[in-house]
């Protein structure tokens, strides 16, 4: 946490001026909460992984790329040529938290709005 806040707010040092009673308790809970939990921080990294909502992006658009690529030269390939197959780039593992957080996702069940969603579907499929 101290590397975060030193990184974010340098080059000041919010630990060390909350104990010399500079900044009071509430701001350096701000100044806390305020660190952005990107893969730039150190706090980051921890909650979430070495991989942020860009990257986990651009391998999403890259693996995709390459699957309409490989599945149009499987298409149009001459004959007697090998069809190419396809691998997914390794992703990283998921975090502690992450994992966590997904095991709480999973054990709350399907949203308001899932649930509705399913109802209106059964609804027209029932008519």
């Amino acid at each position: 946490m101290e590397a975060s806040l030193m990184q974010v707010y340098a080059p000041r040092d919010p630990l060390r001026e909350y104990l010399r009673g500079k900044i009071t308790l509430r701001k350096l809970r701000v100044m806390i909460e305020g660190i952005p939990l990107t893969p730039a921080t150190p706090i980051g990294r921890v909650v979430n992984g070495p991989w942020g909502d860009q990257e986990r992006l651009f391998h999403a658009i890259a693996s995709e790329m390459r699957l309409q690529r490989i599945s149009f030269y499987n298409v149009h390939r001459a004959e007697g040529s090998q069809m190419e197959s396809f691998t997914e780039f390794p992703v990283p593992d998921l975090t502690e938290y992450q994992i966590e957080a997904k095991k709480a996702q999973q054990s709350a069940g399907p949203s308001a709005y899932q649930a509705q969603v399913e109802s209106d579907l059964l609804r027209v499929l029932n008519r």
